[in-house]
């Protein structure tokens, strides 16, 4: 039994080593990017979780609104590895001035209706060689691509801004930049 155990407790630190990433989940509703009582370690959590960092993965799920329109204000810059917004099922607002940025440094996928008030640079940045951007929304932002990864378009990229390519590569996949 005791190899047994210590054989398991290997392979956990070995996969913790090997995906060394943690998670952020946004709780409690219309709130500030920047404030820990909108973050939890897990879905529908306690709030309290630090902030996300550029290393920590990002998700809006169905337990971080109560009411439709609640709004996810980014004040300065916003960071995280992977951003997932997917089934929250209240139309939420993301906002934001034009001096703030969100900065993502993996794969960016919004899966869900979003009403995008965000006027901010959105700077998608890796070196990885494998992410994946998918949106149903349509931006209103600066989107910059950055870093020596790949980028794979899984849905058409609509933007009303800018659109800039630092030496990333793009995989349209049969979709659009528009």
């Amino acid at each position: 039994m005791r190899i047994f155990t210590g054989f398991v407790l290997l392979c956990l630190l070995n996969t913790l080593s090997v995906f060394g990433t943690s998670s952020r989940y946004w709780v409690n509703g219309s709130g500030s990017w920047n404030d820990t009582n909108h973050w939890s370690l897990t879905s529908g959590g306690q709030a309290g979780a630090t902030v996300p960092t550029s290393s920590e993965n990002v998700f809006f799920d169905e337990n971080s609104f109560a009411r439709e329109g609640e709004t996810v204000r980014i004040l300065g810059t916003a960071e995280c590895r992977n951003l997932h917004w997917r089934n929250t099922g209240k139309s939420p607002v993301l906002a934001g001035n034009r001096r703030s940025a969100l900065e993502v440094h993996g794969t960016l996928i919004i899966d869900d209706y979003l009403d995008n008030q965000f006027d901010g640079r959105i700077v998608l940045t890796s070196d990885s060689p494998q992410n994946i951007f998918y949106s149903v929304t349509e931006f209103k932002s600066d989107i910059i691509f950055s870093g020596d990864g790949t980028w794979q378009l899984n849905s058409p990229l609509k933007t009303t801004g800018r659109l800039e390519v630092e030496k990333m590569n793009i995989q349209p996949e049969g979709n659009r930049i528009i």
